[in-house]
């Protein structure tokens, strides 16, 4: 476009060159036709010869200046078409600047889609991780009442289990003493007596610790307790941690919906520059061929001076 601009402006240059030189040419000529006028009063005496060569005169004057007027009326014209060029061609590249910046735009508020996209997509991993991790810690505590039957439960199953050793050993203690010898059969009774002290010894230890794991239930229970208070508390804090995700995570959601409204408006704007941007194009290219096709008909009229 450029090129052209120049080129007509040269033209332009060239043309206003001819028309100086056609004005000399019409100066000499009006001088020649003053010497001929002269000569031809001088030669010839007769008044019909000088209005014939006065009418003559008259008629090349008559198309030098339709002629002159034709060569200023083109020129005026391409001056004008020049200017309008130059309007057209200032206006393509405000155009293709608007449409670089939206371009631009549209690439940075894309990128910001795509890492809004990949923040919510961690924060539902993350809030699938809480969520898992809550239920894990809102699964069902075992009851203290049912720990403590438990342990009493497995007291007793102790103090069967130790009731059938001593009895076991008291049948071997029997079987020993029927097999033994007399003179140890009077120290027999007095083994078995402490043997069965020692059994009732075994068996107080037994509700001695039956009483200590009892001691011990109720400590189970205080454990089971504070235990069950700290996971109500874990599980508080794990719902407001995904209650902040939740907000997090809806704020996010408007944040994308916002960026997807405003990009859809620039791409409605681009679409309408590049609309606007084809209309100059092709305007430009209209005003190129009729400035060609007033350059033909120039020459034309006009091939000497073209």
């Amino acid at each position: 476009m450029q090129s052209e601009i120049e080129d007509l402006q040269a033209r332009n240059k060239y043309l206003d060159d001819m028309l100086s030189k056609t004005r000399i040419c019409l100066e000499e000529e009006e001088k020649k036709s003053k010497e001929l006028k002269v000569k031809m009063k001088a030669e010839l005496n007769t008044e019909e010869m000088v209005k014939d060569l006065n009418m003559k005169i008259r008629e090349k004057e008559g198309i030098i200046l339709s002629l002159k007027a034709q060569l200023s009326e083109q020129l005026d014209c391409s001056r004008e078409k020049v200017h309008e060029m130059s309007l057209l061609q200032t206006d393509t590249e405000v155009m293709e600047a608007e449409n670089s910046q939206l371009k631009k735009e549209n690439i940075v508020l894309v990128e910001k889609v795509r890492n809004l996209e990949k923040e919510r997509l961690s924060n539902r991993i993350e809030n699938a991780g809480l969520t898992a991790k809550c239920e894990h810690l809102s699964a069902p505590v075992p009851s203290p009442r049912n720990k403590y039957k438990r342990l009493e439960e497995e007291r007793s199953k102790e103090r069967r289990e130790a009731e059938e050793k001593i009895e076991e050993l008291k049948k071997e203690i029997e079987l020993l003493q029927s097999s033994s010898p007399r003179g140890s059969d009077a120290n027999l009774p007095s083994r078995s007596r402490l043997f069965t002290l020692d059994g009732e010894n075994d068996t107080g230890c037994c509700s001695d610790t039956g009483s200590a794991t009892s001691s011990g239930s109720e400590g189970a229970m205080d454990s089971m307790r504070a235990r069950l208070h700290k996971t109500r508390s874990q599980l508080t804090d794990q719902m407001r941690k995904t209650r902040d995700v939740y907000n997090k995570l809806s704020k996010n959601e408007l944040l994308v919906k916002d960026l997807y409204c405003e990009n859809a408006h620039l791409m409605r704007a681009l679409q309408v520059t590049e609309a606007r941007q084809k209309d100059a194009e092709k305007k430009l290219q209209e005003e190129t061929d009729k400035t060609q096709v007033l350059g033909r008909l120039l020459k034309q009229i006009c091939p000497d001076v073209v």
